[in-house]
């Protein structure tokens, strides 16, 4: 009986011993060519980035982004990523050009300029691909 009880007591110790001898393999993926390492930043809030963006072209009509049909669509120029949110799957590099949509149609917008811009991430249906909604934006030149 004494070892019955000297059992019951010693497996629930022996189970959770972190000494017990397991190694925990670091898996985290780390950025190939990138130009700069980002933080993550608590201003930003999950999903979203701040970029300054130089507009290249504005569309009047609809334009398909990931085979879903936006308003107020500008075709971009990334100059520098200045913060992200945890969870962006896809970081746009320097100088890779992006369609991206206003989430509401933009007020003085100059038709080629450049902007500072705060946008939400959004996955397409082939998930390896995304496209950027802009939430806010502030006019730089």
């Amino acid at each position: 009986m004494k070892i019955l009880l000297l059992a019951l007591f010693l497996i629930p110790y022996l189970a959770c011993n972190p000494n017990s001898g397991a190694v925990l393999e670091d898996t985290s993926d780390t950025a190939e060519n990138t130009d700069e390492t980002l933080a993550d930043s608590s201003s930003v809030n999950p999903g979203e980035v701040v970029f300054h963006i130089k507009i290249l072209e504005t569309f009047d009509n609809k334009k398909d982004i990931c085979g879903v049909s936006n308003d107020h669509v500008v075709s971009v120029e990334v100059l520098q990523v200045l913060e992200r949110g945890m969870g962006i799957s896809n970081i746009p590099r320097k100088k890779q050009q992006l369609l991206m949509n206003f989430m509401l149609a933009p007020k003085n917008l100059p038709s080629i300029g450049v902007l500072e811009v705060k946008a939400r991430e959004s996955l397409c249906m082939e998930v390896s691909k995304s496209y950027f909604t802009i939430i806010s934006h502030k006019i730089l030149d």
